[in-house]
């Protein structure tokens, strides 16, 4: 049965190496927006996801605290995907919000103090707003 044991071997580390690339895992402050074909689907809570579907599925990690930019009275694109939101505030399109917490299928907002437009630095990841 086990006369060839490098056969095994192989086929255990390609294994593994398949569910290591499909693992998720989010934090308590984080979700995963779920995007297929480029429109939201759901949320992933925190915990650990294994991610089975093919290609065109996207997940985004959001984490609370980001930044995002208001694009229709029910979106938030933040890190270049559109997800629902809610918010107590009056808010218009162009205003740019913070992720205060997560509810069920959408994300709760609140209007961020610096209206000013920023970017993250590629080499280092600080956020650095233009003036």
């Amino acid at each position: 049965m086990f006369e060839k044991p490098i056969i095994y071997i192989i086929l255990i580390l390609i294994l593994i190496i398949f569910l290591t690339r499909r693992i998720r895992i989010a934090k308590e402050n984080e979700r995963f927006a779920i995007h297929a074909l480029g429109q939201f689907k759901q949320f992933r809570g925190p915990g650990l996801h294994i991610k089975w579907s093919g290609s065109e599925i996207e997940w985004t990690r959001v984490k609370a605290d980001c930044r995002g930019k208001i694009v229709t009275d029910k979106m938030i694109r933040i890190d270049e995907v559109d997800i629902p939101f809610k918010s107590e505030e009056q808010l218009g399109i162009g205003d740019y919000v913070r992720i205060s917490g997560f509810e069920n299928e959408s994300i709760l907002a609140i209007l961020d103090k610096d209206q000013r437009d920023s970017f993250v630095c590629e080499k280092c990841g600080h956020h650095n707003i233009l003036s």
